[in-house]
């Protein structure tokens, strides 16, 4: 579960929040009205909280102190304000705050709701941050880390192209024009060469008042381009809105693909990604380990709990799997039955039988709420790890070892190669 702080001494405007936030599934809302009680609820057990929407004036804190003190602790926070000030909204957003939300303005609630889904997807982003000059990269990764971005960086264009060769999961590159012996222009080209625009945004950065660099940069194939100097405001609603297209795109174009019981992607589209990453990870030297998980003796499930709970678990089972496989790389598919697929790139080969351990330990730990009751279940795992990998025979290794687990006792994780 998600843990959201919000902090206002209003309690109408909390009520409004508490209220629009109630079809958000997955997250806890802890509201106070105090800096001391937000004190006491950041000090308290518990999962740490992801995001903060903090009053600015409160009874206790009435310049701001309960914002200084969620960012000081690394919370991406949000101010709430009656009233609008430049001074205080530009003196807070230098200082890391993410936004800056009028109560009374009729959109802040859609806008926290949007604000917050994009927060929670972006832990799942990884961006490429290209630049010739350290202080304007530190300030642009800053933000994006800030704004829960996994940040990877290059200074000039030939390093940029082998990041993005190492990294299938970067989805944004922002870029400077003036790079060193590869212009930011030449590196759009050469980027366009190999991703299209809707599987991988591209923003360009210009200096301000110059218009031609600006048509230049969308003419080799950006996405979008930031005038500099550029406001965080800017800056996140433009990252924000490439980042909403790209996933716009690929959910029209993965909806079809998707099964319909659990969401996660067909066999066959397992075997159209898998290709690609599997091409994609020989050209940059890195293995692939491709696994098959079955969920142990699931005939006795439908038969003891019924199919509707069946299907339960494994949508259960799934959304597990998913959340699990939720790195840049990773592929996880239902192939058929209560058996499923996962594909992902190998850096530490030491590190894949934790990885799939880890999976197959906490579905253990799963207690399945089914309209028959509670449901337990394990699962056993077999994992192929190839380098130069042909998916299918990767797939027969995976399967072998599969069975290799079921027979020495299930709930176990076979890996070989």
């Amino acid at each position: 579960m998600e843990r959201l702080l919000v902090v206002d001494d209003s309690t109408f405007f909390t009520n409004l929040i508490l209220g629009a936030f109630e079809t958000e599934s997955g997250i806890e809302i802890v509201a106070v009205n105090s800096m001391a009680d937000a004190e006491a609820a950041m000090d308290a057990d518990g999962a740490p909280f992801f995001l903060a929407f903090v009053g600015l004036n409160l009874s206790d804190a009435p310049d701001g102190e309960a914002v200084s003190k969620t960012l000081a602790l690394g919370i991406p926070s949000v101010l709430l304000t009656a009233t609008f000030d430049e001074s205080v909204r530009t003196r807070f957003l230098e200082r890391g705050a993410l936004d800056f939300v009028l109560k009374d303005h009729p959109s802040s609630l859609r806008h926290l709701i949007s604000l917050t889904r994009r927060i929670l997807r972006n832990r799942t982003v990884t961006a490429l941050v290209v630049g010739n000059a350290d202080l304007a990269r530190r300030q642009c990764s800053n933000l994006l880390r800030r704004y829960r971005i996994k940040v990877i960086e290059a200074q000039n264009g030939a390093e940029a192209l082998e990041k993005l060769s190492e990294n299938s999961g970067i989805r944004i590159v922002i870029t400077d024009h003036d790079l060193p012996t590869m212009d930011g222009f030449d590196l759009v080209t050469a980027i366009r060469s190999e991703y299209d625009q809707d599987r991988l945004i591209v923003i360009g950065m210009s200096e301000h008042g110059d218009a031609a660099l600006s048509a230049k940069f969308l003419k080799h194939g950006a996405n979008d381009v930031i005038t500099k100097p550029y406001s965080p405001e800017e800056f996140y609603v433009r990252v924000a809105l490439n980042l909403d297209f790209l996933e716009g795109v690929s959910a029209r174009i993965s909806a079809p693909s998707r099964d319909f019981l659990t969401g996660l992607l067909s066999r066959r589209s397992f075997f159209e990604i898998g290709e690609r990453i599997a091409r994609n990870t020989q050209r940059s030297g890195l293995a692939v380990a491709v696994a098959i998980l079955d969920v142990d003796d699931f005939k006795a499930v439908n038969e003891t709990y019924g199919h509707e709970s069946g299907d339960d678990v494994l949508k259960a089972v799934a959304e597990l799997i998913a959340r699990h496989a939720k790195r840049g790389g990773d592929v996880a598919a239902r192939f058929g039955g209560e058996e499923f697929a996962i594909m992902l790139e190998v850096k530490d080969q030491d590190k894949v039988v934790d990885y799939f351990n880890e999976l197959r330990e906490t579905l253990a730990t799963l207690e399945i709420d089914t309209p028959d009751g509670m449901v337990s279940v394990t699962a056993s795992i077999g994992v192929a790890i190839q380098k130069e990998i042909d998916l299918e025979t990767a797939l027969k290794v995976a399967d072998e070892n599969l069975f290799a687990a079921k027979s020495a006792g299930r709930n176990q994780v076979v890996v070989s190669g």
